[in-house]
């Protein structure tokens, strides 16, 4: 029993530790987000004909470096969009250059301008998501509420609240401290956490409410 005290005790350390740190990497480096949430400059070339995607991805690579993002962007498919952090003049003119001998086209890199992208805020990405969120919650509250009411139903219902603050607070931790990339999987990544949390957690209530019913069967 004492040891199984101390290991809980050092699970809370290391946690509230590893939340802190979390904290701090996030208010002074920030999350690493993909690309194309972070503040970037675009430049979009018409082609007037179809192309291979991997040509200009090539292309970007050479004269940009790795961390570029290369798309069409209409219908037609004779257009598209090149991203990066920053492209310079230079950049711009190398770019449409290689094109031009690629596709023997008579782009002008003159007529091209680079548009600055501002950056797109982890909160807006998250605050999308709210609504659903509160619904699913309010859900599950009644959900917890009517099932295990005989154990308590506050105190399951603040107990699932309180792990699954945790466990989100642990996750966003991780993620700033690895610098994993956040992005469009990771609103998956949070459904999924708080899924298997809140599983764990039935697990456990169910056991807590057989516990219940046989000590009543017993006594009865």
């Amino acid at each position: 029993m004492k040891q199984l005290c101390q290991n809980k005790k050092i699970i809370i350390a290391i946690t509230v530790l590893l939340i802190v740190v979390g904290v701090i990497v996030a208010l002074t480096i920030g999350f690493n987000v993909e690309l194309k949430y972070r503040e970037t400059q675009r430049i979009e070339l018409n082609f007037g004909k179809e192309f291979e995607k991997t040509d200009i991805k090539n292309i970007a690579n050479e004269v940009i470096g790795q961390e570029n993002i290369v798309e069409k962007i209409n219908e037609d498919g004779d257009a598209v969009a090149i991203i990066a952090r920053e492209i310079s003049d230079e950049q711009k003119t190398e770019i449409v250059n290689k094109i031009n001998e690629k596709y023997e086209l008579e782009l002008d890199s003159q007529n091209i301008k680079i548009n600055n992208i501002p950056q797109f805020h982890i909160r807006e990405m998250i605050y999308k998501y709210v609504s659903t969120f509160l619904i699913a919650g309010g859900i599950i509250g009644i959900y917890l509420f009517v099932r295990y009411y005989k154990i308590g139903a506050v105190k399951v219902i603040g107990i699932t609240a309180g792990v699954s603050i945790a466990t989100q607070c642990i996750l966003f931790s991780i993620l700033a401290i690895t610098r994993i990339p956040i992005g469009k999987l990771t609103i998956l990544l949070i459904i999924s956490v708080f899924a298997f949390t809140l599983y764990g957690l039935m697990i456990k209530y169910e056991n807590d409410l057989k516990e219940v019913k046989e000590v009543k069967e017993i006594k009865e």
